[in-house]
């Protein structure tokens, strides 16, 4: 029996696919971990946004905020600034067992953590998240329902 050579170029034809199918692969699961990251996003922002709504029933106003975008509305008297990550309560109720923060601040990735301003003497807010993926459609929503000047890879929530 006649034993069989791959010749050189053969090899390199092999791994040149290979190398094509694992760089899709790759590039594939990157662009669904962003995906995923941005659902996750959307998800933290509508928790926010619901205790939010439920310190509004009990105190007539949104929570004031800090300058850099944090609720200040924790603590005995309500007044201490609340953390992103960790439970949202005062005196007398808890808002939310986890605030939630941005899983790529948690990883120490600079990242933008989640932001909010109350507007209006307290009869309004904005909540904002930095999207990474541009084209969701959610975005644009958020920009139709919460005029401003938005970047583009900002969602919004407002009222």
């Amino acid at each position: 029996m006649k034993k069989s050579k791959i010749r050189p170029t053969e090899w390199l034809t092999m791994f040149l696919a290979l190398f094509l199918v694992a760089g899709l692969t790759l590039s594939n699961l990157r662009k669904s971990q962003r995906t995923q990251r941005d659902l996750n996003r959307l998800g933290d922002i509508e928790s926010i946004r619901t205790a939010l709504h439920v310190y509004y029933k009990k105190h007539d106003r949104f929570p004031a905020a800090t300058p850099d975008g944090r609720i200040l509305a924790c603590g005995w008297q309500g007044e201490a600034i609340c953390e992103w990550g960790v439970v949202w309560e005062d005196e007398r109720f808890i808002y939310t067992e986890k605030l939630p923060i941005d899983g790529l601040a948690v990883r120490g990735e600079n990242w933008p953590p989640y932001f909010y301003e109350q507007r209006a003497d307290g009869r309004e807010y904005i909540l904002m998240a930095t999207i990474e993926n541009n084209s969701q459609p959610e975005i644009n929503d958020s920009h139709e329902r919460c005029p401003g000047d938005w970047r583009e890879n900002q969602y919004l929530e407002c009222r």
